[in-house]
């Protein structure tokens, strides 16, 4: 999917027996951005986006 200059791809690692979300991003120079999608206990699932602000990003 893509989204302005960047491209999603949600990936499902297995890790000990546990399936980790994560989201990751594409910007246009080709630069990848892996975020994790937190289960919460109640709602649907969300982005963490706390790391795009350590790659000069903001929300």
């Amino acid at each position: 999917m893509v989204v302005g200059n960047c491209v999603l791809a949600l990936r499902r690692p297995v890790m000990a027996g546990k399936a980790k979300k994560t989201i990751e991003l594409v910007d246009k120079d080709a630069e990848k951005i892996e975020l994790e999608v937190l289960n919460p206990t109640l709602g649907i699932d969300v982005i963490d986006v706390r790391g795009l602000g350590s790659k000069g990003y903001f929300t």
